[in-house]
């Protein structure tokens, strides 16, 4: 498989100053490597610095959502692993499923809606996260069995004390 740049965008300036930000009075830093993605409708990309959040449109390059996890958390330790894409039906913008690390509270994986910036469900999981990836969310792409059937999506996470979790 390859891929060819056929458009770049640049972000806005306030999109990457809250990224880097340590703080509302404080200048930018980049502690944390910076990491992203892009959705798979190709309208927004996300990026994450340390326990900072933010989706930004490709088109516009403007930003659309954006959490920080320490300030709900209070926790400084929190950084986060990974992004999965939740697809949902009739042309809604997906949801995020967020997998963030805390060295005092283990695990959380986070339901983020990125339109509303709000985060929609919060599981915790004991044990820190290794890896988190969206296998299927209820639109028969996968043909599970019996009960897996009723779920709305299922999550795979592994976690550092090498459990697997669905």
């Amino acid at each position: 498989m390859s891929f060819c740049v056929v458009k770049d965008s640049k972000f806005q300036q306030n999109a990457l100053k809250f990224l880097l930000s340590t703080g509302s009075n404080e200048e930018p830093t980049g502690l944390f490597e910076t990491f992203g993605g892009i959705l798979s409708n190709l309208n927004y990309a996300w990026l994450v610095n340390g326990s900072k959040f933010v989706v930004v449109s490709c088109k516009r390059g403007n930003q659309v959502g954006s959490w920080d996890f320490v300030n709900t958390l209070h926790d400084n330790t929190s950084k986060i692993l990974g992004v999965g894409e939740i697809h949902r039906s009739h042309g809604r913008e997906p949801l995020l499923a967020i997998s963030i690390n805390c060295e005092t509270n283990g695990g959380i994986i986070c339901i983020f809606d990125f339109i509303g910036s709000k985060v929609i469900r919060a599981i915790h999981v004991v044990d820190q996260i290794s890896y988190l990836h969206v296998i299927d969310v209820g639109q028969d792409l996968f043909n599970l069995s019996g009960p897996l059937q009723n779920f709305d999506g299922i999550f795979a996470v592994g976690t550092l004390e090498e459990m697997f979790i669905l």
